[in-house]
């Protein structure tokens, strides 16, 4: 059976069809609630949202909601999802002949904060040197992709069998439990903040790669072109055209979900 998930925090998800919205951060986003479903019961992180971004959602799901093993989960993001339809999922996974659906590999850019990833190696070299040799051989120093190679099924939006799940949270949240607390708390804008999130974007392609690449099906990513148009409001500004005709068709006032 197909559970699909849509991490949310305080946005419509109407865009996505057949798919069932789950609030992250709701411990610290009680007032801007839109769906029923939540992070902030039973065993959650969802008070350390603002390091964990839609992790917190991730993780309430693991710990929280029972399936059986071939049961297929999919997870999209309010603005994002994978390009791929219900009935193609189900007959994909359902073959066996896939285990994962994620992105196309892209180029993954360098981390604002070099410390993040010092403290993601010294961990992964105590917690797995698999996945140590893996990291080295994906990105650089930097947490960027080697040599610019298009290597990186990032944003954490992905489709597997239950199985497949359960074993890659046992090591994302492995790992990131120790980076959060060697790293601590941090003070950055809000964005910044969320050095767990950005970290576990590039975990899920070492997770992939120290597992033998095998079973992938490569899809897509597509917005939702609501929020596209808010991104090239950042685009009119730098071209100094806002206060045209086209500029104010586009022109939108972007506030980030996690700068509330």
């Amino acid at each position: 059976m197909l559970y699909y998930y849509v991490f949310t925090f305080g946005r419509k998800t109407d865009w996505i069809k057949d798919a069932t919205p789950i609030e992250v951060g709701a411990a610290i986003n009680k007032n801007n609630l839109l769906y029923a479903l939540h992070d902030d019961t039973g065993d959650n992180i969802s008070s350390d949202n603002m390091y964990w971004g839609e992790l917190t959602g991730l993780y309430w799901i693991w710990k929280n909601l029972k399936f059986n093993d071939d049961d297929v989960l999919a997870f999209a993001h309010y603005n994002k999802k994978l390009n791929i339809n219900n009935k193609k999922i189900n007959k994909l996974l359902s073959s066996g002949q896939y285990k994962w659906i994620v992105r196309k590999p892209s180029v993954m850019v360098k981390h604002t904060y070099p410390e993040d990833i010092f403290a993601l190696k010294e961990v992964l070299k105590d917690y797995s040197p698999k996945a140590y040799e893996a990291w080295n051989n994906i990105y650089d120093e930097y947490g960027a992709s080697v040599d610019g190679h298009q290597n990186c099924s990032n944003c954490e939006t992905f489709i597997t069998t239950y199985k497949e799940f359960e074993n890659y949270c046992t090591f994302l949240f492995g790992v990131l439990s120790q980076v959060r607390t060697k790293i601590g708390d941090v003070d950055r804008k809000p964005y910044h903040k969320r050095y767990c999130a950005f970290l576990g974007e590039r975990l899920l392609t070492v997770y992939l790669y120290m597992n033998g690449n095998k079973s992938i099906k490569y899809v897509d990513l597509v917005f939702n072109e609501n929020f596209l148009k808010r991104n090239l409001r950042s685009i009119c500004r730098a071209m100094k055209i806002s206060k045209t005709p086209i500029g104010k068709l586009i022109h939108e006032e972007r506030v980030s979900s996690y700068e509330k």
